[in-house]
């Protein structure tokens, strides 16, 4: 075996031959990520995606809750304008994060961010994957924005929660059952979870709480929902995060707290 010899030289990292493998300094274990910031009403909304892929991606969370005040102050929102523009946010807005030095805002942006940094195979493997995962994500939030536009307006109408349950949920529903077949499940594109399974998952749970017993009827989409919840880290928050609720205090539905987890009427 060769030996090394002459005077002491400037560090340098060393590699022997040793029965035929290669051996490198180990190197200093990574200190643990800095906690992620994320600031958003005291409900689920838009944010709960975000939450949920935090928690699969054990990304720890410190959240920064601002709280709309009741019918008696006129569900008073200054807690969050007072500092909305104070706070360094190029695009104030809520939800945003705090990563680092990073400032975000725009759920999606966020979305992509954390994907980025847990896995990029989250966005899709191939740029068709991409691409569909982008399309999803718009189709996702006409339909999101399709049921606030009525749990804030008009829930309580008749005619229009009616409408509601009847014609536009089964719309959107309709489309993402024969995309998820498509695609073979158990997720949303087929056997690998992407970021577009957190947002539909949270929609299609949202659904069936606007709506009860509508799951029944997608076969494939409640078949994505129990695969998702089946994620161990995804379960355990399902199980432990405490209870809120799904709009702001102004809404005429889902203003009370409600346990996370598709409901009972999805599951028979």
């Amino acid at each position: 075996m060769s030996r090394v010899s002459g005077a002491a030289v400037a560090p340098v990292v060393a590699f022997f031959s040793y029965w035929g493998m290669s051996h490198k300094p180990a190197e200093a274990p990574r200190p643990p990520p800095k906690p992620v910031k994320l600031g958003y009403w005291q409900i689920r909304g838009l944010v709960e995606p975000i939450r949920t892929l935090c928690a699969y991606g054990h990304i720890e969370v410190q959240p920064i809750v601002y709280q709309q005040g009741d019918r008696s102050v006129n569900f008073d929102k200054s807690m969050w304008y007072n500092v909305k523009n104070h706070i360094g946010l190029d695009f104030p807005n809520l939800p945003y994060l705090f990563d680092n030095g990073l400032k975000l805002t725009q759920s999606d942006a966020i979305l992509r961010h954390l994907c980025r940094r847990i896995d990029e195979k989250l966005l899709g493997t191939t740029d068709e994957e991409q691409a569909k995962v982008d399309m999803l994500l718009g189709v996702s939030m006409d339909f999101r924005m399709t049921l606030v536009r009525v749990a804030y307006r008009n829930y309580h109408d008749d005619a229009v929660r009616a409408e509601l349950q009847q014609q536009r949920i089964p719309s959107f529903l309709a489309k993402f059952e024969r995309f998820a077949a498509l695609h073979g499940g158990p997720h949303i594109l087929g056997s690998r979870l992407t970021i577009a399974d957190f947002v539909l998952y949270d929609l299609l749970d949202v659904s069936e709480r606007m709506a009860p017993g509508v799951l029944s009827q997608y076969p494939s989409l409640k078949r994505l929902c129990l695969a998702f919840e089946d994620q161990e880290a995804i379960r355990t928050f399902i199980d432990e995060a405490p209870s809120i609720p799904l709009n702001n205090m102004h809404a005429k539905f889902g203003a009370e707290p409600q346990p996370r987890g598709l409901p009972a009427s999805a599951r028979n």
